[in-house]
């Protein structure tokens, strides 16, 4: 072997995905979680999406062998997603955002759980969610087993994003997220995902939220119903990709209500 030749770094078992954009007030928080994981046979890619804060020079200082950085121009959510897949070498791709915290332990229970189950493809946890408003913490569980993840879907997300750990050929198959969709592009994906594979979430929570007021009316109320629109699109198809049953049929007619009515009457609320 010549020695002037640059040494390849061997390929990771699990490759850490974040993309960020303005998101200086928790970032050292969320890349410290992950950095002291009790697991560290893994990459870290983290892909600044054009912030226009203190973020970068954040980033910056984490110059380690197994942090990537990549800097781009604001590229947008599901985009930024699929190009720091692309950049990744691990088998298993785990994401976390920015604003978020992952446990010591959330890699090292994953990757075992992914190891002894070829037949999952995507496993997330129960989660803690702290609130940012009074500081209060409280556990919030999700389905575990691949049938009451199904169940689940009809009705909401079955998945916490900075708690999912899966296969990237099984992204790579489904195509990955949808660079088209405005937002619940995690969710959108797993309705792919799951009407191929199968699913699942460790009981014990691995991961922590941060919970913030809504303040999507103060700025554009539209994007709500917007959202809501969009929410029924992907639970339609729910219906016909993995629930089909009158259940599986009525359930987005009937949320969809919901919300738009709730959504309404917030909006009144705050107006008048």
């Amino acid at each position: 072997m010549n020695n002037t030749e640059e040494k390849v770094q061997p390929e990771p078992l699990v490759s850490v995905i974040m993309t960020t954009y303005n998101a200086e007030k928790y970032l050292k928080t969320a890349i410290e979680s992950i950095v002291k994981q009790t697991f560290q046979d893994f990459e870290f890619v983290i892909l600044d999406d054009g912030s226009t804060d203190h973020t970068r020079d954040i980033l910056k200082t984490y110059l380690q062998p197994n942090v990537i950085l990549e800097f781009r121009e604001h590229l947008g959510r599901a985009k930024a997603l699929n190009t720091a897949i692309t950049l990744s070498r691990g088998k298993y791709i785990a994401n976390i955002d920015a604003d978020d915290i992952a446990l010591p332990e959330r890699l090292e229970k994953q990757v075992k759980f992914l190891d002894e189950n070829p037949d999952i493809v995507i496993v997330g946890s129960s989660r803690f969610i702290i609130d940012e408003r009074t500081g209060k913490r409280r556990i919030e569980l999700y389905a575990t087993t691949d049938g009451d993840i199904r169940k689940e879907m009809s009705t909401g997300n079955p998945f916490f994003h900075s708690a999912v750990m899966l296969r990237k050929n099984s992204l790579e198959v489904v195509g990955m997220y949808n660079e088209k969709q405005k937002c619940s592009v995690d969710y959108e994906l797993w309705a792919r995902l799951l009407s191929k594979y199968k699913g699942a979430n460790l009981k014990e929570p691995l991961a922590v939220k941060r919970q913030y007021a809504n303040s999507s009316f103060d700025t554009n109320p539209s994007l709500e119903f917007y959202k809501i629109y969009l929410l029924f699109i992907i639970r339609m198809k729910i219906f016909y990709n993995i629930n089909m049953n009158f259940r599986g049929f009525l359930l987005p007619f009937l949320d969809v209500m919901r919300q738009s009515i709730s959504t309404f009457y917030g909006f009144l609320i705050k107006k008048f």
